[in-house]
């Protein structure tokens, strides 16, 4: 069995919302859209639970090397039946400098959600970096 389609719908929306959060540097907006328990996953480690994806949130604020950056999802394939999806993305980071738009890194994203009184969250999101062809 697929998922309907406003699962889908609500998944790529939930997806679009985790960019506008962490590319805002909005804590509350972001940690709102995990399981008290998920996880993420990524270049700068590991980060489980609402206290530390905060911390994540918090981090990435603090680094000048961020500022400016906005995701720019691609090529989302989302599967998933019932209350449990998966959903893998490439993500384009893009950061504003004043020589103009410079792309800052490619990365895949797998995210495993779960559908808890209606609505979708993240369970776990693991970020890798497209390596470089020499």
């Amino acid at each position: 069995m697929s998922l309907p389609l406003e699962d889908r719908v609500a998944l790529e929306a939930l997806c679009y919302r985790y960019n506008v959060a962490n590319d805002e540097r909005d804590a509350d907006a972001y940690v709102a859209l995990w399981l008290p328990d998920g996880c993420w996953n990524g270049p700068f480690g590991r980060y489980e639970g609402h206290a530390a994806l905060r911390r994540l949130i918090a981090e990435l604020d603090a680094n000048e090397a961020f500022a400016g950056i906005r995701h720019w999802p691609n090529n989302i394939v989302i599967e998933g039946a019932g209350d449990h999806a998966t959903v893998v993305l490439d993500n384009l980071l893009v950061q504003a400098t004043p020589a103009g738009p410079r792309l800052a890194s490619l990365s895949r994203s797998e995210a495993s959600l779960v559908k808890i009184d209606g609505r979708w969250l993240f369970r776990e999101r693991t970020i890798r970096l497209v390596e470089p062809v020499s």
